[in-house]
């Protein structure tokens, strides 16, 4: 998915090619205000304990060689979830809730500034499109042409649909 920015901050979805089927994916809010290196880690070595490496291309820090890392105080990273598949749409973001769905079939509600999860809804189908938020709803399909409509809240409750349209036509 592309990108959302809201309020300052931007949340993107990162995973592998979604045509490879499910996997591992991660949402990242991330601050665009911070300048330098903003990377979550920085990478030393054993050998100049208090340098910095330079970045690399293929092997950011190579604990073999001796390298470790510590946090970077420079950060840029608000805050990651990675129990999330693959996704291939956006993320919508409203009155600080932001939500999601994977190719797993599951939507996500989570507390836009935290990160906090708030709720999951299982679906039978895989969600390739991002959701819209209206008028205290939100409403998101999947590939089985289901269309889910939930309220926009963070609360539990909310994980169950207050209506499910079919499309299968």
């Amino acid at each position: 998915g592309f990108p959302v920015i809201h309020e300052d901050l931007i949340y993107v979805a990162t995973c592998r090619d979604p045509e490879e089927g499910s996997g591992k994916g991660r949402l990242l809010c991330v601050d665009p205000t911070k300048r330098g290196d903003v990377s979550p880690e920085l990478v030393y070595n054993n050998k100049a304990p208090n340098t910095v490496l330079p970045p690399r291309r293929y092997l950011a820090c190579d604990v073999e060689a001796g390298d470790f890392t510590r946090p970077n105080p420079n950060s840029a990273l608000r805050w990651s979830y990675d129990k999330i598949d693959r996704c291939s749409g956006s993320p919508a973001v409203s009155d600080g809730l932001l939500v999601i769905g994977d190719l797993d079939g599951t939507i996500h509600c989570l507390d836009a500034a935290t990160g906090k999860h708030h709720w999951t809804h299982e679906t039978v189908g895989r969600i390739f499109a991002n959701p819209l938020i209206v008028d205290g709803q939100v409403y998101i399909g999947d590939d089985n042409g289901d269309v889910f409509i939930f309220r926009h809240s963070g609360d539990k409750s909310a994980a169950e649909p207050v209506d499910v349209i079919d499309f299968h036509g």
